[in-house]
């Protein structure tokens, strides 16, 4: 970057003594301006509202700054754009100062502006039709891709598939102009359907309640997975180096897994009917009667098969650990009360796909495990 180009404007010669406050959804970052980069943590004031505030700043300073911005937000994009083998070669670390330092915040960091983009002519904005919450690291951008593939699903390159709306009202009020802003988030052209996938939703507590209140007719959808095969999955996409808090990292990831305590809520706000539950390693197995399915619970025509249909997204290219026959069988001891429950409050979950556990009275697959079966269980692949 070059020296000195990161200046901040100047104010007028007499600032008050108290800078007037940044206004929501504008941020001064290192002296440069941006609405949505990041949180203020100085007395800068961002040029978005130093007019407001009746301060000018000369227009040749404010020029450059804006020509600054519009060159950064450029660079920007084509870091975004690089190959995938050249980001898969990055250290995460980096690619994260990277994006940061280009004013490229994601919709789960903190500093994300959620005011949603105007809608395109035409369109009309209102609560989604349908909300993924859950989980991580159980195919959701695949299923998410072949869902939005539909005729009748309006989707935007420009719009994420995790919205992550929800995230900052543990700690804020959650009012009529937010209830407005989150539908905001769905244009749509007429007579088509418009969601969204956070698979964090269904491990935040306080978000079945607000989803129930700004959409209290949609459809949510899940796909969970073995659970001892998605730590795996999670486990491998997170740096574990000397210094790191190694159990609460470790715990946090097994947390996950307990499908059952995290659906529970979910079910005090919305009907059995208004939930669809899918398994990943059915989806993987049938790909095209799940798919079917999942339409037909969004009320479309399930004869469309998109035709993509057999590439897979966003799979795990990094070696997952195996775990020893001990550790297998000690999780999957862990996980059994859990299971069991979720086999109660779904009843169309196939535990014949998880051999982990083995049976348990009426119930296939609950409960008891098989130190075999753990064993064999261990050396399997995963596409993901």
């Amino acid at each position: 970057m070059v020296p000195g180009s990161r200046k901040r404007p100047r104010l007028s010669k007499d600032p008050p003594s108290q800078p007037p406050p940044i206004a929501e959804g504008h941020f001064a970052v290192s002296g440069c301006c941006v609405r949505g980069s990041a949180p203020a943590t100085s007395a800068a004031l961002c040029i978005g509202c130093a007019p407001s505030a009746g301060l000018q700043l000369p227009q040749r300073s404010l020029h450059g700054t804006m020509a600054f911005m519009a060159l950064r937000d450029a660079f920007g994009e084509k870091l975004y754009r690089l190959p995938l083998r050249w980001h898969h070669a990055t250290p995460a670390a980096v690619r994260r100062l990277l994006r940061h330092h280009t004013g490229r915040i994601s919709p789960w960091e903190a500093g994300f502006d959620h005011t949603p983009p105007p809608p395109a002519a035409g369109d009309v904005v209102g609560p989604p039709d349908f909300v993924g919450i859950g989980v991580q690291k159980a195919g959701t951008t695949w299923w998410w891709r072949l869902i939005v593939r539909h005729p009748k699903i309006t989707t935007r390159p420009s719009l994420p598939k995790e919205r992550h709306f929800f995230a900052p009202y543990a700690m804020r009020a959650f009012t009529a102009a937010d209830i407005e802003m989150y539908e905001g988030w769905f244009p749509r052209r007429v007579g088509t359907l418009c969601g969204e996938w956070t698979p964090d939703y269904i491990y935040h507590p306080w978000v079945a309640p607000l989803i129930a209140k700004v959409a209290p007719d949609t459809r949510l959808l899940v796909i969970v997975r073995n659970p001892i095969e998605r730590f795996r999955s999670h486990l491998a996409q997170v740096e574990i180096t000397p210094g790191s808090h190694l159990g609460t990292t470790l715990a946090r990831i097994a947390g996950g897994g307990f499908y059952a305590a995290q659906l529970r809520p979910w079910l005090d706000h919305f009907d059995r009917s208004q939930i669809l539950l899918l398994q990943y390693e059915v989806c993987v197995r049938d790909t095209a009667s799940e798919l079917a399915r999942t339409y037909r619970f969004l009320g479309l025509n399930d004869g469309y098969q998109p035709p993509d249909i057999g590439q897979r997204t966003n799979v795990t290219h990094k070696e997952k650990i195996v775990l020893d026959a001990d550790v297998r069988h000690r999780m999957a001891e862990m996980y059994a009360p859990d299971v069991a429950e979720l086999a109660k409050l779904m009843p169309d979950l196939d535990l014949s796909v998880w051999p982990d556990f083995a049976v348990v009275g009426d119930r296939p697959g609950v409960g008891q495990v098989h130190r075999g079966s753990a064993q064999t269980a261990s050396g399997s692949t995963s596409p993901a």
